[in-house]
Order: structure tokens, then sequence, then C-alpha cells
């Protein structure tokens, strides 16, 4: 049996393939390939690698053994953060039980795209130094010693043989992908009963959304509505598809590559790899733009303001007062009071929006709840969802369930009522679960 180690690296379809590997670990173990269960999460074998001293990599050892004994061909452990791991952390790497016949797999992509990947990635946490405009003009801000591959790697060659270190090439684009890669490695085939997770597993901001935030950073926006913006800004591109990815001209491109060249040649050259540095890195590929699109900026600001009509709820229950920041100018209701909210005439609505974090980009339907009362028990209102008429119903304790892909891209919902007659509808709660 052998024990590989996907080694990342990051920006390189890590999140991607330790999702699946989580979801198809039985599928997998059908087939020989044996997932390590300890430490095991959606997002891999984190903290398996970050804290050595835990008595974790004893029960590895056992694990491996029991993997061996039923027949596996392959363990498999996955974390993208070994290649940063300390000195001190991979000489007890290289010591521990268990790990000495493992392989490290790592995949490496094309610097000039990972280093724009990468800022992109950052800046969904928090400020950057630099803005997208100033890259632009002076791309070797961006240069970063980690990304040199030949230097990060010279620390596994003093600890591992070369024969243990795999290489593969990132190649983003049509027709390729990271699991696929993989499976084809591990000698899986894919078929009906293999999950594919249609939903991106570490969603990216794209070039467009990025200058937005860098002009909010730039003004002072706080930390909560920065955190806002950001997730509200990733619900558009997963809505409505992702703009520019690309920040940097073809000038500042070839200007990266030739930074990183000598050493990525030589990498080559040190494991006996006999492919072409241009040719393993993706070199012939199209990762600039000539321009920002300004059209796309627009755009953007456009849908930031079309959801900023609404209130953005995240379904904690809302009573009396409260009640008022589901409601606007002329949506047909009273002043919102300690009761709640009276309708004032025979139509009123209701209008929020479900936001979706992206530290939690699973779509689930949802069960919205109303609680209210009216004059008589036998009065009723007719609710129109998001332009889809549901009939009449009784408003005093209703509830109706959302299918998560039913409220759109911008995963708003507008509620119209119309009461039965002159009786006046009073909500008192609204609330909704997630389901």
């Amino acid at each position: 049996m052998k024990f590989l180690i996907h080694a990342g690296l990051d920006k390189a379809g890590s999140t991607a393939l330790q999702a699946h590997l989580y979801e198809n670990r039985s599928w997998l173990a059908e087939r020989g390939v044996h997932v390590l269960e300890i430490a095991l999460g959606r997002f891999g074998h984190r903290e398996l690698f970050r804290d050595f001293n835990r008595g974790l990599w004893s029960r590895v050892v056992d694990e491996l053994e029991s993997a061996r004994g039923s027949g596996a061909r392959f363990a498999l452990a996955s974390f993208e953060g070994i290649a940063a791991l300390p000195e001190p952390a991979l000489d007890t790497l290289a010591d521990l039980p268990g790990t000495g016949d493992a392989c490290f797999l790592f995949y490496l992509r094309d610097q000039a795209a990972l280093l724009q990947s990468g800022y992109l990635q950052r800046l969904k946490a928090g400020p950057q130094r630099y803005s997208v405009l100033e890259l632009r003009e002076n791309p070797s801000l961006l240069f970063e010693t980690a990304r040199d591959y030949r230097s990060m790697l010279e620390r596994f060659s003093q600890r591992f043989t070369h024969e243990r270190l795999r290489f593969m090439s990132y190649r983003a684009g049509p027709g390729w992908d990271i699991v696929s890669d993989l499976l084809d490695q591990l000698g899986c085939e894919e078929d009906e009963d293999f999950t594919r997770l249609s939903m991106a597993q570490n969603p990216s901001l794209d070039v467009p959304a990025a200058c937005l935030i860098n002009d909010r950073d730039n003004d002072g926006i706080n930390a909560s509505d920065r955190e806002q913006l950001v997730d509200d800004l990733l619900l558009l591109i997963r809505g409505e598809g992702s703009g520019q990815r690309y920040f940097l001209n073809r000038a500042a491109i070839e200007r990266l590559r030739e930074h990183y060249r000598p050493s990525n040649r030589q990498l080559l050259r040190d494991f006996g790899i006999a492919e072409g540095v241009d040719s393993f890195f993706g070199y012939d590929a199209a990762i600039w733009c000539d321009a920002l699109d300004d059209q796309q900026m627009r755009l953007r600001s456009q849908r930031l303001e079309f959801l900023n009509r609404f209130y953005r709820w995240n379904g904690r229950p809302l009573e009396g007062v409260e009640l008022g920041m589901l409601t606007s100018p002329g949506s047909g209701w009273k002043a919102a009071t300690g009761e709640g909210l009276r309708s004032d005439g025979n139509e009123s609505g209701l209008a929020f929006r479900i936001p979706l974090s992206r530290h939690a980009q699973v779509l689930r339907d949802i069960r919205l709840c109303l609680r209210g009362s009216y004059p008589t028990a036998d009065c009723r209102s007719r609710v129109c969802l998001n332009g889809v008429d549901l009939g009449w119903h009784n408003l005093a304790d209703w509830s109706t369930d959302l299918g998560a892909e039913s409220l759109g891209p911008y995963r708003h919902v507008e509620l119209e009522l119309r009461h039965d007659g002159s009786s006046r509808y009073l909500l008192q709660g609204a609330s909704f679960e997630r389901l």
C-alpha cells in the first residue's frame, strides 16, 4: 500500500479536491483508496499537520496498518499548507512513524496566475497593501520569495528522497480539473456513482469586485460592512457568473514569468521531469487583460444597489418594532409598534433577502414562518411570493417552504399580501429556518 500525501499547493484546486475526497470517501474505499479518517474534515487533514504533538500520528500508524490489512492500494491524506510548514515541523514530519514511505504530491501552477488568484483570495479576508490599479502599474509588487518553487522544495529535498516528491502541473482551463487528474493517478475511473459537487468550494472574487472593494477600503469601510460587501459580491458572482479573473497586462505577465522561469526550469531538471518549463507551467495560457472592464464594474455597482433595497435577514426571529425592517415606504403597513405591523388597507407587502456567507456556500431550502392575528378567525389573505400566486391562507400561524434554487440569483423574497375584505392583519412575528 502506498501512502500519498497531497501537499497542495494553495490556489491550485486544493479545496475542491478535499471536498470531493470527503464526499466520495466510501466510493474511493470500494476501489482500494483509503482516505485517512483521523482529523478528516471537508477541508482535508488540517489538524493532523498543524500539531504533531497531540498523539494523532500514533493513531495514524494504526489506521494505516488496518487499511493495509483490508487490501487498500492507497492511503490518502491532504493538507495544502505542508509546503509552508516551518523547519522544526518538517523535521518532526520526517521522523514520524507512518511517514517512512509516504509520497508527497504537489500541484504546481504558473506563478503569474497563482499570484493574481492569491491576491483576490487574500482580499476577501481583509484590506491589502496595494490595490489592483497599483499592481497593474508595478507588477513587481507581487513578487513573493515563497512562490519560488525550487527554493520552497529544497527544504523537502533535505529531508526526503526525490523519489518521494512528485510534481504535477496544475492546468487550469477547459477539459482539465484536479479531481479527474488525481483519480487517474489513483487508477480510479469516475462513474455515475461518483458525486460531483457543482458549487465552488472556495469562491473567488473577480477583478470588478476587487476594484469595488479596493475603493471601499480606501474610503475606510468598517470590518462588519466590509464582510457583508464581500459576501454580497460573491453572491452576485455566483448568480451571474465571474467577470475578469486576471488584472495584469500581458507585459506584466511576461515579466513575472521571466522572473520565475530560471528557477522553474532548474526544478524540472533536478527532479528529472522531461517536459519543458513552458509546457509544464502552461505559459501559453492567456492570463492577462489589456484593460479593466469598466462596464462590469458599473453593473456590479448597480446590482449592489438593488441588493441594498432588501433587508439582509439571516432568519433570526423578529417581533414587534423589529418587523419594520422587512418593510419599505408604501408597502401597506402602519408604523411598527410593540404589537407588530398592522396592515393599512387591503394590500401590504414584505421584502428581504437571504445572504450567503463565503464561509457557508451550501444552498439549503428554507421554511418561512409568519405569526399574526385577524379581527375574526375566518379571515384570510391571498399570498403572492416572488410573483407566484400561492392562494388564500390564514396567516395567524402560517409557513411555506422555499426551494433554494427558486430564490433566484439575488436570493430575495417579496411577499405581496391581499387581505380579505376590510379586515386588518396584525403581523406579530416572522422567522425562517434552513431545512
